[in-house]
């Protein structure tokens, strides 16, 4: 096993031809793989990144150049793009989804994603009707028509059959409860772990690694909505069973002071870049102390 300094977590929300924002095109999600595969990373799962948090070491892995790969929300967009271009480079992913948001396929209907013929000649040309921009999916959803830009059950058992993607929790709701209970912290508290609850219910019901008696809370992983948290956050979140806590703040992830290093889990925010530039973050974020010189300057 190869001594691990840190393991750099990527944070994706849409692969699409439609630009805006937090969006990345097929064209350069695609190099940005390919990047990261023509330079040694190997891809971890969330219990083998959890493994590190708690143990400094990923028992299979030999190298050190290791990265963790995120998408927030279950976008379609995700598996019409992300879904085969990861599978053509034999990646593994960690989607982060709102389970309410998740539906059934009628007729128990699958989506035509991306094939691989496409990918070898590097033509990502889609119906862009079918992955909305980040304003109209939020639009879309709120008129209670996710499944129109959310991906359904039968596309999450396809995207997790041969292992290429795992899902995890991005709550119930996605709602701000912060917000919504702005004077009253215990109702703000309540009605996070009843969300927390719900979601993980429905967690237990589709996935096994939720499901399975011998599932212990470091297992259960849980990325923030907007990326707010606080501390009556983290705790409800802890008494809820989820123990891995991800947020959209830069910094190197350390096997120290376990577990309070996996309550703020580290992540590096994607851009419409090249590979190079990809990799460039990555070097600089599994070494702590450029990790910290970097973060230092960026906030000068």
């Amino acid at each position: 096993m190869a001594k691990i300094k840190s393991i750099p977590v990527l944070m994706y929300h849409h692969i699409s031809p439609n630009s805006g924002l937090v969006t990345i095109a097929p064209q350069t999600f695609f190099l940005q793989m390919q990047a990261l595969v023509n330079a040694g990373y190997q891809s971890v799962t969330a219990a083998e990144f959890s493994e590190f948090l708690q143990t400094g070491s990923v028992q299979n892995k030999t190298s050190d150049k290791l990265v963790l790969i995120t998408f927030d929300d279950g976008y379609l967009d995700n598996y019409f793009y992300a879904f085969p271009i990861l599978r053509f480079f034999d990646l593994h992913a960690v989607m982060f989804i709102v389970t309410k948001w998740i539906k059934s396929a009628k007729n128990n209907k699958i989506r035509k994603h991306l094939g691989f013929k496409k990918i070898q000649q590097q033509n990502f040309d889609f119906d862009t009707n079918l992955t909305p921009s980040h304003d109209d999916c939020k639009k879309i959803i709120a008129e209670n028509k996710a499944d129109k830009v959310i991906i359904t059950w039968q596309e999450i058992n396809k995207m997790q059959q041969n292992g290429t993607f795992e899902f995890h929790c991005h709550t119930h709701t996605h709602q701000r409860f912060d917000k919504i209970f702005a004077d009253d912290a215990n109702a703000k508290k309540e009605a996070l772990f009843e969300d927390l609850e719900a979601a993980k219910e429905i967690l237990q019901q589709n996935f096994d690694n939720y499901a399975n008696s011998d599932a212990n809370e470091n297992d259960f992983h849980l990325c923030w909505p907007q990326g707010y948290y606080d501390a009556d956050y983290v705790e409800v979140a802890n008494i809820a069973g989820f123990n891995n806590l991800y947020t959209c703040e830069p910094g190197a992830n350390l096997a120290k002071n376990f577990p309070k290093n996996a309550n703020y889990i580290k992540r590096i925010v994607t851009k419409e870049k090249s590979g190079k530039w990809l990799t460039n973050r990555l070097f600089i974020y599994k070494n702590p102390t450029l990790a910290k010189l970097y973060c230092l300057l960026k906030n000068q």
